[in-house]
């Protein structure tokens, strides 16, 4: 048993392989193992980017074996156990400690909007019966369930050793570590978007969804911010900022399976009802004449066939995602209302988008590595 390991830095929440037909693909689920586990601090399967909520017990099971099979006790490996049922999560959670898991995590009880009280009563049958630590993933978006500072500082005198807080409300997680009094209680920011306010306060590290396919980035940026390097931090957290609003042009988990493979990892297809963009796949589209150009990043069409403008470097292309009076979430909504309004059913030009991004950034490493990002629109001749 792993449950002695410290558990700090940057922790991806692992994505899960599958094949084509939506089968649980170990030979690649290793390949992305040994790809990130000399680059990053632990690992955390079968949450959101891992899945969990789209497998069976027994093939999430199957997954915490294969990965701490893998791991070898390299690492830690919180392995993600929530779901709607008591007895299944406590189920899940005891196989994964006998399994070798370090710690255990799940988010409340999920669908019916429980209340505190059953909240309670569900994270006390897991401490019941498990001897590892276990952590409450704090995610009201999915689960419809907030835990507030108070509750968890109730939960902690329980027994909780840790929380991952994915609520991306930087004022939840500074009450977390005001409020929880337990000696030794873990704070783990859900996002790399808050890895400076976060660490700079007292989290212990970050699950970083990023992390899973950039992972030298994101740990650049967590060791400037321990080591106190502010004015080195502030640069890295916008630039990492800025990677993560553009891997959200398309659905997350298929875009970091495309930053993976463009890498040269075997990261396998993500399961139904997520599906492979079609940009992602390399097939064409077609853009609007009268796209305009939004934020310095453009689509440049000749003929029927997508194209990149290689100018620039990422320097400039994250100031260009985050600043000039854009903000990068205006960006993806200007960006997502072309693709509703002129370009029809599918998203295929922001698929197209989100294919020429994870094309001109699959390779890049570190934050300040030189990396094009700009791309073009042109009308096509005739139009």
């Amino acid at each position: 048993m792993q449950g002695n390991m410290t558990i700090q830095g940057i922790i991806p929440p692992m994505i899960t392989a599958f094949d084509k037909n939506g089968s649980f693909d170990e030979k690649a689920q290793r390949e992305i193992v040994s790809f990130l586990i000399d680059k990053v601090q632990g690992f955390y399967p079968c949450g959101t980017y891992g899945s969990g909520p789209l497998m069976s017990v027994e093939e999430r099971e199957r997954v915490a074996e294969v990965v701490i099979d893998e791991v070898a006790g390299r690492i830690p490996v919180i392995m993600h156990v929530g779901g709607a049922s008591t007895a299944s999560v406590v189920d899940l959670a005891q196989h994964a400690e006998k399994t070798g898991a370090t710690a255990v995590a799940a988010v409340p009880p999920i669908y019916y909007g429980f209340k505190e009280p059953e909240v309670e009563r569900h994270f006390k049958a897991m401490l019941d019966a498990v001897s590892i630590p276990v952590f409450v993933y704090n995610n009201p978006k999915t689960t419809g369930v907030a835990i507030s500072a108070d509750f968890l500082n109730r939960l902690a005198q329980l027994g909780i050793s840790g929380v991952k807080d994915s609520s991306f409300d930087i004022l939840v997680f500074y009450a977390y570590l005001r409020t929880v009094t337990k000696k030794g209680f873990i704070p783990i920011m859900g996002t790399e978007a808050l890895i400076l306010p976060a660490v700079a306060m007292g989290a212990h590290g970050s699950v970083s969804g990023l992390a899973n396919a950039f992972p030298e980035m994101v740990v650049e940026l967590f060791n400037e911010v321990k080591q106190g390097n502010m004015e080195k931090a502030r640069l890295l957290q916008t630039r990492v900022s800025a990677m993560r609003e553009a891997m959200h042009f398309a659905p997350t988990v298929p875009m970091i399976q495309a930053a993976l493979r463009k890498r040269g990892i075997n990261a396998g297809y993500p399961r139904l009802p997520f599906v492979v963009p079609e940009g992602l796949h390399g097939d064409r589209a077609h853009c609007h004449p009268k796209l305009p150009l939004v934020a310095g990043v453009h689509l440049r069409i000749d003929g029927d066939d997508t194209l990149i403008g290689v100018e620039g470097n990422w320097r400039s292309a994250a100031e260009g995602l985050c600043g000039g009076g854009r903000s990068a979430r205006h960006l993806r909504s200007r960006v997502g209302g072309y693709r509703r309004g002129l370009f029809g059913a599918g998203g295929e030009v922001g698929s197209h988008l989100a294919s020429q991004l994870v094309n001109c950034l699959g390779s890049l490493t570190r934050a300040d590595e030189t990396k094009t990002v700009q791309l073009g629109c042109q009308r096509r001749p005739g139009d």
